[in-house]
């Protein structure tokens, strides 16, 4: 089996943390170039990879397989849409997107390309989920969105009406 090439497009939190994954714990893919954020010159010069300027030029890198997409998740549909239809596969952070119209957006593109889109949520082996030993899956704590009043529906429904939240 050859080395699957990953792209990363985000240099946060997030983006550092794939490329330290993908740099030192698997064995058949490596990580080619990195776009998108003003630390992306500096994390590509940490992991000694190339920093495309432009997410253009990343998805028309010929040593790109797949991109890893670790952006703010208003952005995601187009950034997927237009991997898919450079024909690269697509990891995406979750939330997959705001709505479920742009998911469907989503995985239309990729069906259409025949590339795969998977969503990925990297929490389960974080140091917070160990705090009582051993791993357990049982969660830790249930989170509940309460009002000033104590309800939970009408926190939900108010946080929903934002529309950085996707007004979903």
């Amino acid at each position: 089996m050859t080395e699957l090439g990953l792209a990363i497009l985000g240099s946060g939190y997030m983006g550092r943390t794939y490329a330290e994954c993908i740099s030192k714990y698997n064995t058949r893919a490596r990580l080619a170039a990195v776009a998108g954020g003003s630390r992306a010159p500096g994390l590509a010069a940490d992991y000694g990879v190339a920093y495309e300027p432009t997410y253009a030029g990343l998805l028309a890198r010929p040593d790109v397989d797949a991109v890893l997409v670790a952006t703010p998740h208003a952005d995601h549909r187009n950034q997927v849409i237009a991997a898919a239809e450079a024909g690269k596969h697509v990891l995406v952070e979750k939330p997959m997107a705001t709505s479920v119209a742009d998911c469907d957006a989503m995985i239309a593109a990729c069906r259409s390309a025949g590339v795969v889109l998977e969503v990925i949520q990297t929490l389960r082996f974080r140091g917070t989920a160990h705090r009582r030993g051993a791993y357990d899956p049982r969660p830790v704590a249930v989170p509940r969105l309460r009002d000033r009043r104590g309800s939970v529906a009408r926190a939900a429904r108010a946080w929903r009406r934002v529309p950085r939240h996707g007004r979903a």
